[in-house]
């Protein structure tokens, strides 16, 4: 039979779709062939340098593929990486370019596992970002409901239900910009921001990584293992920045941490845990290779035992302070400034004039520190006063050596001979203000505030000791400290610190330094 012209074209174009259909079929179901899947899993292993594997292809048109049940591992049968139940591969216009998209969801990165070396990292980092991004079209790769984990040996943290988006630039530039809603387990009320820009290539830059940070409970830190207990109490929120100078990393933080209990941040310093609270503001912290090289800070410390800090002066771990920090800022070790106030309430006073061997005197010091400032090493000023109550229940007692040096030093007199052995006081204490090497000495009571001591004669009170019309030139006390330190040896200090019991050097006729 002959076909007319009509029923010609319509086999024509049957044949030529049902061909077309055919053909898109056939190559659909290679593409979801084990074989094809093999195949290209293979590939893209080589080029990311780590075996990679997924479990279907889901081709969504000729330009376009998903990926379904994707994971990495570091090496064959080593430690999984990645893992995500979705990968799209989209070639997409935007604006007047062409490029290709990726978009990642519901998944987990992790860097670094309990038994992983330093080149490792390097490895997994290399693998990930050490391409030409630029050659290969890739302008935006984007994740959602993301898991990344950051595992060493003493630390560990989890930034869970992170999404952003990663761009690159046709110069090779990157830049990151992710928020997640969970760190460690934990939701916060608001999301943490991540931003990073880097250089990708084979000469792979990073130029800040920065993590800020919304008020969080300091259990979300999950910083068990590096201070050494459970962290419970406190809260933070700032931002951490990695930045590199020359090639040298470096990291900065700046942040507010609220109600955090001392004990359990300090049980692995020197001496610690050390007693008390800490409400800071950090403006500048920054690490060099290790090193701390600037702090900078205000704040209040609360409750801090004198004992643990100075055992040989308060052993009994009675007496406390209670610091407000104005201003501190600390550079390559040194004191730029230290500006501080507070108080010292319970310290025995006769511990402390055993310690200073010129006598004895029975009490309870409170030391207000109403100024207190310190620049560039050196003690620029200060305004203390001191207050000295009786023991509870008991008689307050000066000896008759601490009078007498006192009389002598402050007005120039001698008493010794006029003294019992011991005299109660009924009032003691002074202002000292320190400007330069100027100080003076101030009264604290008394009908016009002059009078530094009255003591106790025969039932009636009578004021002994009136503060001086005169100031003292004194050495500047941090340098006398160095300067006296330097001619014990340090075994001998240290003993004196901790047990309060120090013999002078054989070469000095002074007691009690």
């Amino acid at each position: 039979m002959t076909c007319k012209p009509g029923q010609r074209v319509f086999l024509c174009t049957f044949t030529g779709v049902v061909a077309s259909f055919g053909l898109t079929i056939g190559y659909a179901w290679y593409l979801r062939s084990p074989g094809h899947r093999r195949a290209l899993e293979a590939e893209i292993s080589e080029f990311v340098g780590m075996p990679v594997g997924f479990d279907r292809l889901a081709p969504l048109a000729f330009h376009a593929q998903a990926f379904e049940g994707v994971r990495a591992s570091l090496w064959d049968a080593g430690p999984q990486v990645f893992a995500c139940s979705r990968a799209t591969w989209v070639e997409q216009l935007v604006g007047d370019e062409v490029g290709y998209h990726l978009h990642l969801r519901d998944g987990w990165l992790i860097v670094g596992t309990p038994e992983w070396r330093r080149f490792e990292y390097e490895r997994l980092i290399a693998a990930g970002l050490q391409h030409d991004f630029a050659d290969l079209g890739l302008q935006r790769v984007r994740l959602e409901d993301f898991d990344l984990r950051w595992v060493q040996d003493e630390f560990e943290l989890r930034a869970q239900q992170a999404s952003g988006v990663i761009d690159f630039t046709r110069d090779g530039e990157g830049s990151a910009l992710l928020t997640c809603g969970a760190m460690n387990g934990q939701s916060v009320d608001e999301p943490i921001a991540i931003s990073a820009r880097f250089t990708s290539g084979a000469a792979l830059d990073f130029h800040q990584v920065q993590l800020e940070i919304p008020r969080s409970t300091l259990d979300a830190f999950n910083l068990d293992e590096a201070l050494g207990g459970p962290v419970c109490a406190g809260e933070f929120s700032g931002d951490v920045r990695f930045t590199q100078t020359d090639g040298r990393p470096r990291w900065s933080f700046r942040g507010s941490l609220f109600d955090a209990d001392l004990a359990e941040l300090t049980r692995r310093l020197p001496g610690g845990p050390y007693t008390g609270t800490a409400n800071l503001i950090v403006d500048r912290a920054e690490v060099e290779q290790r090193r701390l090289e600037t702090l900078e800070f205000t704040g209040e410390l609360g409750g801090i035992l004198i004992g643990q800090i100075w055992p040989g002066l308060d052993p009994n771990r009675r007496a406390q302070t209670d610091l407000f920090v104005r201003e501190a800022r600390f550079q390559d070790g040194s004191v730029e400034l230290l500006s501080v106030a507070g108080r010292i309430y319970g310290l025995d006073v006769q511990r402390a004039t055993d310690l200073w061997g010129q006598g004895r005197v029975t009490g309870v010091a409170e030391v207000t520190i109403h100024s207190l400032i310190v620049l560039d090493d050196h003690l620029h000023t200060a305004d203390v006063e001191v207050h000295v109550l009786p023991p509870e229940g008991e008689p307050g007692l000066i000896d008759r050596r601490t009078l007498a040096l006192a009389a002598k030093e402050l007005l120039g007199v001698e008493v010794a001979g006029m003294l019992p052995e011991q005299v109660e006081y009924a009032e003691f204490g002074a202002r000292l203000k320190l400007d330069g090497d100027q100080l003076r000495v101030l009264g604290t009571h008394g009908e016009d505030g002059r009078t530094m001591l009255t003591i106790r004669l025969f039932g009636r009170d009578v004021g002994l000791v009136r503060q001086p019309d005169r100031t003292f030139t004194v050495p500047e006390p941090m340098a006398w400290l160095r300067t006296r330190a330097m001619r014990y040896d340090a075994d001998d200090v240290r003993s004196w610190w901790t047990t309060g019991r120090f013999a002078a050097p054989a070469d000095s006729s002074e007691t009690g330094e």
